[in-house]
């Protein structure tokens, strides 16, 4: 433990490490909220795209057999 206290380079060199893993979480959070959002709306012009094939679909299930 004590010689962390006289070695104060690699006090520092572990808070930039620190600080670096803090904005690459935040980076990783931003890029993921990005791919979320591309992936939503994709899939809301897919369901547009599709949405009167579904439709068709639904009107032949619903029928009682």
């Amino acid at each position: 433990m004590l010689h962390l206290y006289h070695d104060s380079e690699s006090l520092e060199q572990l808070l930039i490490i620190l600080k670096n893993r803090q904005q690459w979480s935040e980076l990783v959070s931003m890029v993921t909220v990005l791919v979320a959002g591309a992936q939503r709306s994709w899939s809301l012009v897919l369901t547009r795209k599709t949405k009167s094939h579904t439709s068709d679909m639904k009107v032949l299930s619903d029928d009682p057999i």
